[in-house]
């Protein structure tokens, strides 16, 4: 009797602290995914259903469970860097992948850095997997780009290029991006 009642201890112990870790984890500003071994996801945080209604997905995807992660992310020509990364991940070849990239709304310029990260074996969560997060880095980038701009008019100028040609270049970089 004592020893089923430890287990059964042991056993609610365990469920309320991957509650508190869901939880954590749904409180977070990044969109937040947890893959099991074959790139389906097992749980998803409410930023990422908040992301994907924004962008106008449908309950499945905005729910994100039993979906193929990797399957979508092939279908996306631009995303063979994100898939090696993820199945070296997965695979456990690498304890982690970083992948910065742009996720533009017709309205406003986004900039998102995705990290993925092997999940520790027995880590109380019940997963074998990895968690991707994907952060919103669109300031800093923006403001790096802004910087580069700077110092290349600045170089152009000082350079003597009339100032004109410099505007008209410039004008047709941004236009490009």
């Amino acid at each position: 009797r004592t020893a089923q009642h430890a287990a059964e201890r042991a056993r609610a112990e365990a469920e309320t602290a991957a509650a508190c870790a869901r939880a954590q984890v749904d409180y977070a500003a990044e969109t937040i995914v947890v893959l099991d071994p074959s790139g389906r996801i097992n749980h998803v945080n409410a930023a990422w259903g908040r992301f994907a209604r924004g962008n106008g997905a449908d309950a499945a995807t905005a729910s994100g469970i039993g979906l193929d992660y990797l399957a979508a992310c092939r279908k996306d020509p631009d995303a063979a860097a994100v898939v090696a990364g993820l199945e070296a991940v997965l695979a456990r070849r690498q304890p982690s992948f970083e992948h910065h990239y742009r996720c533009n709304a017709p309205d406003e310029l986004r900039r998102y850095l995705l990290r993925a990260e092997v999940v520790a074996r027995n880590a109380g969560c019940g997963c074998d997997g990895a968690v991707v997060i994907h952060a919103d880095v669109t300031a800093l980038e923006l403001a790096k780009e802004r910087l580069a701009v700077q110092r290349e008019v600045a170089a152009a100028l000082a350079a003597g290029r009339p100032v004109l040609e410099v505007c008209r270049e410039l004008a047709r970089q941004v236009c490009q991006r």
